[in-house]
């Protein structure tokens, strides 16, 4: 079994954060942009190349916010049956250029797009994983890194 590194951006600007919105039998449903670490990368580079890529954006990465073991038979795939597990490290990051947002150039398995969502809102969206409703409202007001195993 291998473990694999992803990483996540969190990017929020005025209020709102940037999702990928991604579709599957059961609706819309929203993810972190970011993706899997490739051999010889490192994990800034690999975020900054998964974001351009799944949003058009170009992003600073930031500080390390949140950090989960995703183990899949315990989390709401667990029906997949893939037993895929791997570390996910979230990072506040900053959009520095926008020019191209929305020019997605390489989607993942179920994305159809990206899309700013106001975070009040969070609340009522399906977004993987749901913990991000609660933690995500709470950057910036506490000053600690979060780790939850899933």
């Amino acid at each position: 079994m291998i473990i694999r590194i992803s990483h996540k951006a969190i990017i929020i600007k005025d209020g709102k954060i940037l999702l990928n919105t991604n579709k599957d039998v059961k609706g819309i449903f929203y993810m972190l942009p970011g993706g899997g670490q490739e051999h010889g990368e490192t994990i800034h580079k690999s975020l900054e190349r998964e974001c351009l890529e799944e949003t058009g954006l170009i992003i600073k990465v930031g500080e390390l916010v949140f950090v989960r073991d995703y183990i899949e038979n315990n989390h709401e795939f667990a029906d997949i049956g893939t037993d895929a597990h791997q570390v996910e490290l979230m990072f506040l990051c900053e959009a520095i250029n926008d020019d191209n947002f929305g020019k997605v150039t390489l989607f993942d398995n179920w994305q159809t797009g990206v899309e700013w969502i106001e975070i009040h809102k969070l609340i009522k969206c399906r977004i993987y994983p749901s913990i991000l409703k609660t933690l995500i409202p709470s950057i910036g007001k506490k000053n600690r890194l979060y780790i939850w195993v899933m």
